[in-house]
């Protein structure tokens, strides 16, 4: 059987909301993936293929994402931390290993910060410090899925308007998603955009609410109460990656044990294709801290 026949979404049901969530087999020790902000667990089909033989898969939609219940008004780096965390406690029921992109690498070091007791190791693909998450917020990636979502419409129309809505960046001219996506990605996008609530591309934006959506990620307090290893996948800044040299080097200064694998041929979306380089390095770290 395939990993996908392989893999049953299930249903957990927090103090605050319902949370979505795929499981794998149980085939060695508990493994967590936490999507990107605005994304949705099968982002990690082509990694979960290649780890599911070896691990007992867990991958989770965070609220207001995906097939998760929609919860207005109470979206924060620090509410999914809590879900994440009471989610390990009362269905993994051990110490795992942690993997998380963007929006997810930033929850994995809170929970591994926080909750130090639940975590044995991390995987973080391009999460940006706090000294970079504004700049983030402001990175046309997120300004074209915004203006994308503001146009609405079905999973088809998501697709066609990340080819047709652009935006004018003073340093690249007018920019779209198909300018920065590749296809598969942006069919990905398409279908996430669909289910993700739509409050959640505005705290992500430069603004109040995005201010109230940081509170907590305070990185110079995080990083040096990072005790488990950690493999940090950097992507490419040329190719939109959004941890620039200065927050790496601060990075590498406070996190002890710390691997970083620079992943040249893609940009921020790194976990989410399959590029050879970044599977074997994810593959063979996790082999040598388990």
């Amino acid at each position: 059987m395939s990993c996908v026949e392989l893999i049953v979404e299930k249903t957990y049901e927090s103090p605050e909301c319902r949370l979505n969530y795929a499981e794998g087999p149980d085939n060695g020790p508990p493994l967590l993936l936490l999507h990107g902000g605005q994304d949705r667990w099968q982002d990690y089909l082509p990694l979960m293929s290649v780890l599911y033989t070896r691990w007992h898969l867990y991958a989770l939609d965070f609220r207001g994402h995906g097939r998760s219940e929609h919860t207005p008004g109470k979206y924060s780096l620090r509410s999914f931390t809590s879900d994440v965390a009471t989610f390990t406690e009362q269905r993994i029921g051990k110490p795992m290993m942690l993997v998380g992109h963007s929006m997810g690498g930033i929850i994995a070091l809170m929970v591994a910060a926080n909750h130090p007791n639940l975590v044995k190791a991390l995987v973080l693909g391009d999460a940006p410090p706090k000294e970079s998450l504004r700049a983030a917020a402001m990175h046309p990636l997120f300004t074209l899925t915004h203006q994308v979502v503001k146009s609405g419409g079905s999973f088809t129309d998501m697709y066609r308007d990340q080819e047709s809505i652009g935006v004018e960046i003073p340093s690249h001219g007018l920019i779209r998603l198909a300018d920065i996506r590749d296809g598969p990605s942006m069919i990905r996008n398409a279908k996430a955009m669909t289910l993700t609530d739509p409050e959640m591309y505005n705290v992500m934006m430069p603004g109040e609410q995005f201010t109230d959506w940081i509170e907590g990620y305070e990185t110079d307090l995080i990083l040096p109460k990072i005790g488990c290893p950690v493999l940090f996948i950097r992507g490419n800044p040329e190719l939109g990656g959004m941890v620039p040299d200065a927050d790496l080097r601060k990075l590498k200064d406070a996190v002890k044990d710390l691997i970083v694998y620079e992943c040249r041929s893609m940009g921020h979306n790194i976990l989410n294709g399959f590029d050879e380089g970044m599977i074997r390095a994810v593959t063979y770290y996790l082999e040598a801290v388990r």
